[in-house]
This record gives structure tokens, C-alpha cells and sequence, in this order.
């Protein structure tokens, strides 16, 4: 009996989704990860925004867009050949 392994399971899930379920998926994961978490975050103390923090989070914010960019590039790429 052949089991496929618990790698070639865990991502299985997205190729069984549409271009644009993928799209609204990752959009809910970044607009939680950018926008709740950090709000939810600076209530407690340790993690209070400072000035330098603040500084480097504009600094990156342009890197993550284009690397979620990428992502929703390659998911939708991946779940089209695995369907074509």
C-alpha cells in the first residue's frame, strides 16, 4: 500500500483551488499579517511602536509586497499546469 508522505500533502490543498480563490486567500493572509496582527500587537508594551521601528517597518514594507507579489505568481502558475 502506497501512503503519500505528510510533505507531499501539506500544500495539495491549493492545487484543488481556482486562480482566484488562491488570490482572495492570500489576500486575506496579508491584510491579516500588514494590518490586524500589528494592531493587535502594539497594545502590549514590549512591542509598542518607536520611531526606529516604525522606520524599518516603512523600509520593508516594499520588499514584502513584492515577495507576496511573487507568491500569488507562483501559486496561480502552479495550480494552472497542475490543471492543464
Amino acid at each position: 500500500m502506497n501512503t503519500p508522505s505528510k510533505e507531499s500533502l501539506f500544500f495539495n490543498w491549493i492545487y484543488r483551488r481556482s486562480n482566484i480563490q488562491i488570490l482572495i486567500l492570500l489576500i486575506i493572509f496579508f491584510v491579516t499579517l500588514l494590518d490586524v496582527m500589528p494592531r493587535a500587537l502594539q497594545h502590549i508594551p514590549i512591542f509598542a511602536p518607536t520611531q526606529d521601528s516604525t522606520r524599518l517597518g516603512l523600509g520593508l514594507f516594499g520588499s514584502i509586497i513584492t515577495l507576496s507579489g511573487l507568491l500569488i505568481g507562483f501559486f496561480t502558475q502552479s495550480s494552472t499546469k497542475q490543471f492543464s
